[in-house]
């Protein structure tokens, strides 16, 4: 799966339009071939025969073959895109860590004994989750992209591992209350490398919004 990436040469943001595919080429020199590489391209956008200009060809954030997660979504069956937002349920556990609201597909569900911690695509967004995601104590929106519409249980699993690390790495400490460090939650290396690139580029988007973690 691919996406054309429109370059921002507007305003002092990147004048000469180099920046997406040098951020892309400095992450993947900085892990190696230990994780997910972005392969990008300068193309030039020809439609019907008009001139659209030089975009940059990447991979989309997807699980396909550069990307090694399990892939939830093709376990889950997803007989309707009804959601059912979840907020205020002290018994719920994904609220009692500390979420502050999530919805769900209603009426997903996966074959029994299907492993739920893995693997999901989550996207960073700003101000709202989409259908299928949650918000964290800090109010950080992040949207469940892969598996689209995750069942309940998913959805409470995978809010609750994320607030988990979100309270160790607010905490004084780096350890949350049961112990962890939020290095026990990510990837030290990768998670160094993406933020260290959005600032680096200085990319806006960082943790606002089409920021993606797996």
């Amino acid at each position: 799966k691919w996406a054309l990436l429109r370059i921002r040469t507007w305003g002092n943001y990147d004048a000469t339009g180099l920046s997406y595919v040098m951020a892309f080429n400095t992450y993947n020199a900085l892990i190696k071939d230990a994780y997910f590489n972005q392969c990008t391209r300068f193309v030039d956008v020809y439609i019907d025969g008009d001139y659209w200009g030089v975009y940059v060809l990447t991979e989309r954030m997807d699980i396909n073959g550069s990307m090694t997660v399990t892939d939830l979504e093709d376990k889950t069956d997803m007989p309707s895109t009804k959601v059912a937002q979840v907020a205020n349920k002290k018994s719920d556990p994904a609220i009692a860590a500390g979420i502050k609201s999530y919805s769900y597909a209603v009426n997903s569900s996966v074959p029994e004994g299907t492993d739920i911690t893995g693997g999901y695509i989550l996207e960073i967004m700003c101000n709202h989750y989409g259908e299928c995601g949650f918000r964290t104590k800090h109010n950080m929106y992040v949207n469940i992209k892969s598996p689209a519409y995750p069942t309940k249980e998913m959805v409470q699993y995978i809010a609750q591992y994320v607030q988990e690390f979100e309270n160790a790495l607010f905490s004084d400490t780096g350890y949350n209350e049961l112990g962890k460090h939020y290095t026990d939650y990510v990837d030290e290396r990768s998670y160094a490398a993406q933020t260290l690139i959005y600032a680096y580029y200085l990319n806006w988007e960082i943790y606002r919004t089409s920021t993606y973690m797996t």
